[in-house]
């Protein structure tokens, strides 16, 4: 299998579960309290690793209790996290997340007072060695950077990157990258509402692209260099656990691309795996 490198956060989620959403000012019991480790690339590598694919992280990690039940999750899901950076005296981020059991939509309250990830090049690890480097859009001129010392190697892994929300800047990393997994967030905020007028402005832009954009229950959607664009319809199911289901679609393009370049085929996958996700509660066994 592959070996992949995540760059990204890593958080606590502390996660409320409710019978419906609350209204402002009104007091609700929660039914039910998860606190788990969270995160978009690290639940993505948490996947990942389920099929033999050798993993590592790249991150701030804090240096409190928080930080503790972070590191552990990450080595209990086979993830190397060598290449993290500690800060001193700091706090790990959270996630505030209710839950509603009326239809499985998630809230997010995030807090976070701690220091992105340093671009050291003494420090970094040697990219050549991994097949495929994945990256959150965030902490935009740090990424850069990275992006830019893989763009001079010879012997280069494929990139990809999550367009989650529209940070300053994000657009400036497109061209160096393979792949763009973006969001139905990501997309309203570049003021589109179809998908795949969407895909085709990215196309027009940035032409050696692969992008993808997923729309929840509406299905996903994705183009590849020549234009083609294919989707796949959201099947109607039972849902659970909405939470981290466009990491796990993330996750499931990356395993299907680092095997073929078949892109029907790995739109299906990820879809597929996304679908399982949702039907259940966290991310186990989802191969």
């Amino acid at each position: 299998m592959s070996r992949i490198l995540g760059f990204g956060i890593a958080t606590i989620d502390i996660i409320n579960s409710v019978e419906y959403y609350p209204e402002e000012d009104e007091e609700l019991r929660a039914k039910a309290q998860r606190i788990v480790r969270g995160g978009n690339v690290c639940n993505t590598l948490s996947v990942l690793s389920q099929t033999n694919h050798s993993c590592s992280w790249a991150g701030s990690l804090a240096d409190d209790e928080n930080a503790a039940i972070i590191v552990a999750d990450l080595k209990k899901n086979k993830i190397n996290i060598d290449f993290s950076q500690t800060r001193v005296q700091s706090t790990s981020p959270v996630s505030y997340i209710t839950l509603n059991q009326c239809n499985a939509s998630r809230t997010i309250v995030h807090y976070r007072d701690l220091a992105e990830f340093e671009f050291k090049q003494e420090s970094l690890p040697d990219f050549s060695l991994y097949d495929w480097v994945h990256f959150e859009g965030r902490a935009i001129e740090t990424t850069r950077k990275i992006l830019e010392s893989i763009s001079q190697l010879d012997r280069k892994p494929i990139v990809s990157l999550e367009a989650e929300k529209p940070r300053k800047d994000i657009e400036s990393l497109f061209h160096l990258v393979n792949f763009l997994m973006c969001s139905k967030h990501y997309m309203l905020a570049c003021k589109f509402t179809s998908a795949t007028e969407f895909l085709v402005s990215l196309n027009k832009q940035y032409p050696n692209l692969v992008a993808s954009c997923t729309l929840g229950e509406q299905g996903a959607y994705l183009i590849n260099q020549t234009g083609q664009c294919y989707s796949q319809a959201e099947v109607e199911l039972d849902v659970i656990d909405t939470i981290g289901a466009g990491d796990v679609f993330n996750a499931g393009l990356i395993d299907s691309f680092s095997i073929s370049n078949d892109h029907e085929k790995a739109l299906n996958a990820a879809c597929k795996l996304a679908s399982k996700k949702v039907c259940q509660v966290g991310f186990e066994n989802l191969f």
